[in-house]
């Protein structure tokens, strides 16, 4: 049996998908597809913490710059999302959203 996950975002992940969405929403002039980004956020999120699967492992990137960085990720749409999980208190924590064209090692750069 999967372990039920609860979401926390960190501060770091809500300013990133505000930023997101806002760019979108305002920038682009297209709500529709932020409040579709925002969909897709949740429910990725939702089967994360569903414990059925846990997105790929970082470490495993193909590039093998992060091999000794304990830190998952998933895709949304053009964007990618960073999270950890926390088994032994049943917490998903989301640390980053940035948009895929940012490059990994540089997303990553910036978080430490």
């Amino acid at each position: 049996m999967a372990i039920k996950y609860e979401a926390k975002y960190l501060e770091s992940a809500q300013k990133d998908i505000a930023d997101a969405v806002s760019y979108i929403a305002v920038t682009l002039v297209n709500p529709t597809a932020a409040d579709t980004l925002i969909d897709e956020i949740e429910k990725k999120v939702e089967l994360l913490c569903s414990g059925y699967w846990r997105g790929q492992q970082l470490k495993n990137h193909s590039s093998g710059w992060f091999d000794d960085m304990d830190m998952n990720w998933c895709k949304v749409k053009n964007y990618y999302l960073f999270f950890r999980f926390d088994d032994e208190n049943a917490v998903l924590r989301i640390y980053h959203f940035s948009h895929r064209l940012r490059g990994l090692d540089r997303i990553l750069a910036e978080a430490e």
